[in-house]
């Protein structure tokens, strides 16, 4: 069992060299040529990651109708990684919104909250996580990328202590429950 452990210690410790040396690959492949003028890519965004608030995606989206504003932010973000698709997705997810907005927020947009398949954002995780290239493999790319990101809007709530947090309420609700079952007894026997 401890052969198991070690190995899976190794492969993690392999993959974030491989990580680290092909994002050095990149850097260097994006380079230009030498006597041509570098392209600014600083990216200069009026809004911070983590996104906390509904007002920050409604900045980032009107930022992102540039396409060079878009090529920037891939570029940026695609430095986070990840081992595989759903990884990738997840980090970068975890990066770009706060669970308190991720709360807000589903695929499709149903009880009002916003649907982050109509946002621009939601172009830009697809881009990054295909520029992974242990990702750029996967088959149905598209669909498992969708599938992990419905998945982590889905379950925002039972992050932080959320699970714990209802838990803990619903437990205080039966013993609420409980003494006012007693109490309504007592009441009846001394009737």
């Amino acid at each position: 069992m401890a052969n198991v452990e070690e190995i899976k210690v190794q492969t993690h410790l392999n993959t974030q060299l491989l990580q680290a040396t092909i994002t050095k690959i990149d850097r260097l492949e994006s380079r230009p040529a030498p006597g041509t003028e570098e392209p600014d890519t600083t990216l200069q965004l009026d809004v911070c990651f983590p996104l906390g608030k509904q007002e920050d995606i409604q900045k980032l989206e009107d930022l992102l109708q540039s396409k060079n504003t878009c090529k920037t932010l891939v570029g940026s973000l695609s430095t986070i990684g990840g081992e595989n698709t759903k990884s990738s997705v997840r980090r970068l997810l975890s990066h770009m919104i706060t669970t308190k907005l991720a709360i807000n927020i589903n695929w499709m947009g149903k009880g009002g909250e916003i649907a982050f398949s109509s946002l621009k954002l939601q172009e830009i995780l697809k881009e990054t996580v295909r520029k992974n290239r242990l990702c750029a493999n996967a088959t149905d790319l598209d669909v498992e990328i969708f599938n992990v990101t419905k998945d982590w809007f889905r379950f925002a709530c039972d992050r932080d202590g959320g699970r714990r947090r209802r838990a803990e309420e619903k437990k205080l609700q039966i013993q609420i429950q409980a003494e006012q079952n007693e109490s309504e007894l007592e009441d009846q026997t001394n009737k």
